[in-house]
């Protein structure tokens, strides 16, 4: 079905025969959107391969007298490497209102962090499908693109964004390849950045929660009396979307509390369970000790795509002419 955007644009989330109205953008949802920028960044070739067209006016999907692929490039895509895709599309403005042909299309990315702009080299639009997602959306039954100049968005292609942004290399700011090709074929135009209004060139619209927060650590602990509770200092937890979840793992009864300030005032209580926390709380984690000497335990705080580990190993002692008692106090 289509659904009715606030903007006045129609966007294609499936096939039944349903109507939605979408409102708004949910509560902790960053909106990223980047058009075309460059005559070089939207580009056409055929789909056996050949010489890329950069300068066409127009953006044929996909028969221009025979089937070819488009490649659009966005520059400056400043998604975190571990966001979470919730929402995703190509925004497309009509340029030819007269086609009725059955139009079914395909949609993929390059999986290259920061790739190149295209060029007139033979095959460089085509040739990037060597490093495609796995990750494809189809696009079916277009409508007739009418009027001219009304927008259309595809369907939801987050799991391509997706599986950018998780790619090895991906960093904010980086440019983002998204291909068109026929599921077989179709006949749909869109304008293109070369058109005489820019403002018609193809859009990208992201719709992310940020997962990951700034690096933070807690001071690991040497010299802890065995079997002992222990705290370990407070530590603010920034650079995240509001409501990122939060766990905590490992031995020792290990527990975390999530807190206002750095004194962790009116103390708030420690949970083992998993919960949520907002960029800019304070987290302190205690477990306890081990009941040998000289040994290490671990808890792992996972904020998040990021996972922290607090070190706490107890004194040596237990085989010599001395010993320590739980307090830390050596026993003759």
């Amino acid at each position: 079905f289509y659904t009715w955007e606030t903007d006045g644009t129609w966007y294609d989330a499936g096939s039944a025969d349903d109507f939605s109205v979408k409102v708004g953008t949910p509560c902790g949802v960053t909106t990223f959107e980047k058009r075309v920028t460059a005559s070089s960044d939207d580009a056409e070739e055929p789909a056996g391969g050949g010489t890329p067209d950069l300068n066409s006016s127009d953006l044929e999907l996909v028969d221009d007298g025979g089937l070819q692929q488009v490649g659009m490039r966005f520059t400056g895509v400043t998604v975190p490497s571990g966001a979470t895709i919730s929402d995703a599309y190509i925004q497309f403005t009509g340029e030819e209102p007269t086609h009725t042909d059955q139009t079914d299309l395909i949609l993929y990315g390059e999986k290259q962090p920061d790739p190149l702009t295209f060029t007139t080299g033979a095959n460089n639009i085509t040739g990037r499908n060597a490093n495609k997602t796995s990750a494809e959306v189809q696009w079916d039954n277009l409508p007739q693109w009418t009027p001219a100049d009304q927008t259309w968005n595809s369907p939801n292609i987050a799991t391509v964004i997706q599986e950018i942004v998780d790619q090895p290399g991906w960093n904010s700011g980086q440019a983002m390849v998204i291909m068109v090709v026929g599921n077989p074929s179709g006949h749909r135009n869109a304008h293109s950045y070369d058109q005489a209004n820019p403002d018609f060139a193809p859009l990208l619209h992201i719709e992310y929660t940020d997962n990951t927060p700034d690096t933070f650590d807690f001071t690991d602990q040497t010299d802890v009396a065995v079997s002992t509770l222990v705290e370990s200092d407070i530590v603010q937890v920034t650079g995240m979307d509001n409501g990122t979840a939060i766990s905590i793992d490992g031995v020792g009864s290990s527990e975390y509390r999530i807190c206002a300030d750095g004194t962790c005032s009116g103390a708030p209580s420690y949970v083992s369970t998993a919960g949520t926390i907002d960029s800019g709380q304070y987290v302190q984690l205690r477990l306890t000790s081990s009941a040998s000497y000289s040994t290490a335990i671990v808890a792992t705080l996972t904020v998040g795509t990021a996972n922290v580990d607090w070190s706490v190993t107890t004194v040596a002692g237990g085989g010599g002419s001395c010993d320590v008692d739980p307090n830390g106090t050596y026993i003759e």
